[in-house]
Parts: C-alpha cells; structure tokens; sequence
C-alpha cells in the first residue's frame, strides 16, 4: 500500500514541476458542473517535533467519471501545496467547471491560496470554523457563558 501512496505522490509532483517549468497544464478528465477545493492543515508530531501536514481534497460529479476524489497531503510551505491543489483540481475539471466551491478553515494561508490559484471560486468557511468565530464574536459582545451570548450565537437566521 506504501508504494500505491509513493507513485501517487511522484506523479503529482511531476504533474507541478511540468507546470511551472514549461507552462503544461494538466488535461481535465472531466467536466463538472460544480468542483470542490477543500483545504486544511494539522499538525503532526514526528521524530523531531511538531509539523503542520497541509491536507486538501477535490471532488465532483460529472458524466465521464461519475462521482470523483483527489486526495493531496504535504509536509511543505503552504505555496508549494497551493500549487498541487491547483494541479489536481486542473485535473478534475478546475478549468471547465461551471461552479467552483473553495472549502476552508479561513486560515491565513488557506486564504492566500484560494487568491493565488482559485480566484473565481466561492469560498466558504468550513461550519466548525465559522461557528468557532461566530460564538468567540457574541462572547466579545455580550460576555463569556452570558444568556445573551447564548440567545445571539443560537438565534435562528
């Protein structure tokens, strides 16, 4: 199975370097009516510390290749990773796509790569996320633990 993983990788580098050495985009296999870009990172603790994993996934639907998922992940800046994801969504239908969906946690990083490779998508903060700000908002408003805060974070849109 490691090996499954290692060839993975090897192409998608290769796939990068092609691009940015001699302006080759990928050819889609596919044309979705929408695609998503979703994007995060973690950190992992290895031998010699902590280090954040940047992880992303594209998916869609789409005739030719029915229901489709690209999984990248990498230890790297996060520029080089905005790269594979721009590769890999080249893949799936980035370009032919109707609809671009750009998934995230709102990240710095997270953001600076939606604006470098995938301008025209939507961007959504992931629920978690939003909610997270949404509540550390009505705490700044009207207080930690407050009835208020409660009322205001749970209130019904």
């Amino acid at each position: 199975m490691r090996q499954v993983g290692s060839v993975s990788i090897r192409q998608q580098e290769q796939l990068r370097q092609r691009f940015q050495t001699q302006r080759e985009i990928p050819m889609s296999q596919g044309q979705p009516a929408r695609l998503y870009v979703s994007v995060d990172g973690t950190h992992v603790h290895e031998q010699e510390g902590w280090h954040e994993a940047k992880m992303g996934c594209v998916y869609g639907q789409d005739e030719p290749l029915g229901q489709h998922k690209c999984y990248v992940g990498r230890f790297c800046t996060s520029e080089e990773f905005g790269w594979h994801m721009w590769v890999a969504a080249c893949q799936y239908g980035l370009r032919e796509a109707l609809e671009v969906v750009y998934l995230g946690d709102g990240a710095a990083w997270v953001r600076v790569e939606h604006d470098r490779h995938f301008q025209r998508a939507i961007f959504i903060v992931d629920w978690c996320h939003a909610s997270e700000h949404v509540w550390d908002c009505g705490k700044a408003l009207w207080g930690d633990g407050t009835t208020a805060t409660k009322h205001w974070v749970e209130e019904p849109v």
